[in-house]
Order: structure tokens, then sequence, then C-alpha cells
């Protein structure tokens, strides 16, 4: 198996997963949503279908291509056992792995890294992010960016500082080697920043901007196992809108930043595995102020080459009162790490994955990732 590139997409606010997937053949999705509710196919505004039961929001559309080509699948219902409603818990638990246990002193992707590749590359992993994330703890040289640029050196005299930086670093000695290491990745960083990016249909957003550059970077080949982004704005207690509004407009720069992620990457898209995720999902249903409040069970995303798409996963637990868990949220049917521990296991082995997921029990497989 060649070397496998995770690109984690984080939707900050806690994204509305009936809104994103919608269960247009379920009735009581909109007796719970009169107002913020969206059609079913072939109506005005209606959902693109995907299976005759799920379909997805307008907004999305680009990335129907992927779906067809079974390079995109969804999961719905998704989370974990003792899901908070706090966004700053939640997260906490996602990027640690764990799901109400003792916290680790890493991050889930750092011990995930650290057994793949102990010997790591400048920019091995990179967090387009203007805060932390504890998905990274513990990982050496994990690149904290808001933007590319962030790595470049200065401009007016760059070829200056790339010589005497030779000159200055040996050949044999570790931190000789490692420094050379760290002048070629310099190197090409400025050689991606030169480039007139013509013909690219990526957003004109800090996050369409940040998936074109995690792009170039995998394309450049300089050793990138990892990098997570941030879309912000899915805390939408108010005005949260259906087929049109703020909602639809996040999920419009979400569908055409990853579209034309996919395009871009030609045959590297087969090294990538996107994710798509959010810290919790909302209320099932619609609050006094059109929008929704803090909620469960979720929606993920899968893309890139090794995906099985083409389909939604994940067990339907139903929108009646009596299927909805308290205070009225929908039901997690699957834990989130059962579907990252597809992308790990065949790297790391079953043995290792609680290494990665402390005392998580491995479940029957989804088959959302070819092995």
């Amino acid at each position: 198996m060649s070397k496998q590139i995770l690109v984690m997409i984080n939707l900050r606010g806690g994204a509305d997963g009936l809104n994103i997937v919608v269960p247009y053949r379920e009735e009581n999705y909109y007796q719970i949503r009169p107002t913020i509710s969206l059609s079913a196919p072939n109506n005005t505004n209606g959902v693109i279908d995907l299976d005759g039961f799920f379909g997805i929001h307008p907004a999305l559309a680009p990335l129907m291509p992927l779906y067809k080509n079974k390079q995109l699948a969804f999961l719905h219902a998704v989370g974990w056992p003792g899901e908070s409603h706090s966004h700053f818990e939640a997260w906490e638990e996602i990027e640690l792995g764990i799901a109400g246990q003792e916290k680790p002193t890493t991050g889930w992707l750092t011990r995930y890294l650290q057994l793949i590749a102990p010997e790591s590359s400048p920019l091995q992993t990179i967090n387009f992010s203007a805060w932390p994330s504890k998905l990274f703890i513990g990982c050496q040289g994990t690149n904290q960016l808001t933007q590319l640029s962030d790595f470049r050196l200065v401009q007016s005299n760059k070829y200056n500082i790339l010589a005497s930086l030779k000159s200055l670093y040996g050949q044999t000695s570790t931190l000789g080697m490692v420094g050379q290491q760290t002048i070629n990745v310099l190197e090409k960083v400025n050689k991606i920043l030169e480039v007139n990016l013509v013909g690219r249909n990526y957003p004109k957003t800090k996050f369409g901007n940040q998936l074109q550059s995690v792009a170039e970077l995998i394309k450049a080949d300089i050793g990138l196992r990892a990098t997570s982004l941030d879309l912000n704005g899915w805390d939408t207690h108010i005005m949260q809108g259906g087929a049109k509004g703020h909602m639809a407009n996040l999920l419009s720069e979400l569908a055409n930043s990853i579209a034309t992620f996919a395009e871009h990457l030609q045959d590297k898209w087969k090294d990538v595995l996107l994710v798509v995720m959010t810290e919790f999902g909302r209320r099932a249903m619609e609050n006094a102020s059109a929008g929704t409040e803090h909620g469960q069970g979720g929606v993920m995303f899968f893309a890139g080459g090794r995906v099985r798409g083409g389909r939604v996963y994940g067990d339907w637990p139903g929108l009646a009162q009596d299927q909805l868990a308290d205070p009225g949220d929908l039901a997690i049917t699957t834990d989130f790490r059962q579907a990252l521990s597809e992308f790990i296991m065949p790297q790391v082995g079953v043995a290792n994955i609680t290494k990665i997921f402390p005392a998580y029990q491995i479940r029957k497989q989804l088959g959302i990732l070819a092995s």
C-alpha cells in the first residue's frame, strides 16, 4: 500500500447533519422542522437524491460526481458514547481519541504517526488553524500555519538565506541531515508560492486557499502525512436557513473546495483520505429562532481513492419521539473511532488500535475503505 495522506476538515461549531444528509423519506423530519427542512428531490430547492431515502443539501451538488464515481461516502448518526454538548469538551475528546476515559498526553493522530512514521520530515504534519489542535499534542515538528506563506523565507533575500543555510549545515551529522532536509522543504515551498496558480476554481476564501495549499504540498512530495483544516461558523442557533441562507453558504464553500481539491490532485488523489467531521450534531427539532440547538448524532464525509463510496453508511435510528436520544437528539449508532479505525488498521495492525484509541473495542467493520 502506498503512503496514505490524511486530510481532516473540521466543521467547527456543530454542523447540522440532518440538513446536510437529509432523511427526506422520513415524515418525522418535516414535522419537527416545519420551517428549515429541505424538500424532497425534484421539488424547488429540493435535496439531491442519494439512495431513495437520503438526499444531500443542494449546495453540495459539486460533490455529486465524486459520489457517483464511488469516491465519496457519508456516515450518518455518528458520534461517541456520552457525547458532550460543549464545544470545548467535544473537540477535546475527538482530538484525544477518547470517550470519557482518562485523558492521554498525546492526540490520537500523534499516536498514529508515531507508529507509521517515527522519523518525521519537516512538513510531515500541518495544522492550518488559528489555534492549536489536540490532535497533534506530542507530535514533534507539527507546523501551525494560517496560510502556506507563513512557512516561506523573506522574499527580498531568500536566495541568500538559502545559500547561507546550506553552508551552515554539514551533510553527515544528524543535525546536518535534518538541516539539509529542512532546507530542501523550504526550497520546494518557495517554488510552490512562486507559481501563478491559474485555472483553479477554489473559493476565494481562507479555507479555499488553505485546501489549495494542501493540494500543492501533496503534489510536491514534501513528506506530508497528515493535515487538519478548520471551516468555522456552524453553530446555527439562529437563522440557520434551509436550502438558502447561512448554512447553505458554508456548504457551498465546503463542496466547491473539496471538488476542486480532488480535481487538482489528479493521480495523487488515490493516496489521500479526506475526512469531514464536526464536534456534534444539532437537536432534531428546530428552535423558535429558525435555528437548532446543540445535539448528538452527526454526519461524517469520507472521500479519496480508497473510499467505497456512492452510499450512506450507518444504522439509521429514526426521528420518532421515542427514537430520539435525551433531550431530543438524533441517536448515535456509530462511534467515530470505528470509522477512523478502518483507515488506521491496514497500516498499523489490529493489535495496535488500542494504542491509538485507548479502551476502544473494535466492532464489525463498516466497509467504508478498501484495504
